[in-house]
């Protein structure tokens, strides 16, 4: 059954139901492509990404094609669900989170959409996976009905300005180990290279201090990155090289530093 099909059916949903996979797949992407499209097009065409993705949402190919379509005919807070599931049951792909950041920011939420897509092009680049606390944030900011940076104009944060925030701090008590404010994209680029992780894609968050990012440095090469959460202070994540866990011995010596410079509490 071709798309066509689809668009003549007198029930397009059963007849998705009816069809295999590699076919329903096939149809969906041919109905994104139709021009002019039918009055019927929209409702059909919504209907048979449903069933394709509550069939198949297992396989990466017919999912990505028809969240595109759920994208296509706006029906944008279903893809924002389908996002939520993925992290929540942590299965999510660099592809849920490109068509999740694109709704998003559809929805209205310009930082929150641009900080998920700044994760997918980390995974997607990297292949690292993103960590418990991070897939947590992501959820609670899409359940929130507003996040304290979704007004903030990144774009009007320099770069140039940020750099001269990152100056670093001895640590005391360890030798040649330094403390540095993660603000600016260079940094944090830095960062995601030197310990493998998804710094890279905080930056929208760290630029509007929806969080707040410190590296430890030994021999000026980063070895550990911690986020602080600004409201409360407290620390969401520590993690070492490909998110692995802190040195323990460090991290007693840091986390007094921390809260001696009103830095973060424990």
């Amino acid at each position: 059954m071709t798309a066509a099909a689809l668009l003549l059916a007198d029930d397009p949903r059963e007849a998705a139901r009816a069809m295999r996979r590699y076919d329903l797949t096939h149809a969906v992407a041919e109905l994104r492509r139709i021009h002019p499209r039918p009055d019927n097009h929209e409702v059909v065409a919504r209907q048979a990404a449903l069933v394709l993705l509550e069939q198949h949402a297992w396989q990466d190919h017919a999912r990505a094609v028809a969240l595109a379509m759920l994208l296509d005919v706006g029906d944008l807070e279903q893809v924002v669900d389908n996002l939520i599931a993925r992290l929540e049951g942590d299965q999510v792909s660099a592809c849920d989170l490109y068509v999740g950041g694109r709704a998003i920011r559809l929805l209205g939420r310009r930082n929150t959409g641009r900080w998920v897509l700044e994760l997918a092009g980390q995974l997607e680049t990297n292949g690292h996976q993103l960590t418990p606390e991070t897939r947590h944030l992501i959820v609670e900011a899409l359940r929130s009905p507003r996040q304290d940076f979704e007004d903030v104009d990144i774009d009007a944060l320099q770069e140039v300005d940020l750099q001269a925030l990152e100056v670093v701090t001895p640590i005391p008590g360890l030798e040649n180990t330094t403390l540095r404010p993660v603000k600016s994209r260079g940094q944090c680029d830095r960062y995601a290279n030197r310990l493998r992780n998804c710094a890279s894609g905080y930056v929208a968050r760290v630029k509007s201090d929806a969080c707040r990012l410190f590296g430890i440095e030994v021999d000026g090469q980063p070895v550990e990155l911690i986020e602080v959460r600004p409201t409360d202070g407290r620390i969401v994540q520590w993690k070492g090289h490909a998110n692995g866990p802190a040195d323990p011995a460090r991290r007693r010596v840091v986390e007094r530093f921390l809260v001696d410079q009103r830095l973060a509490v424990i």
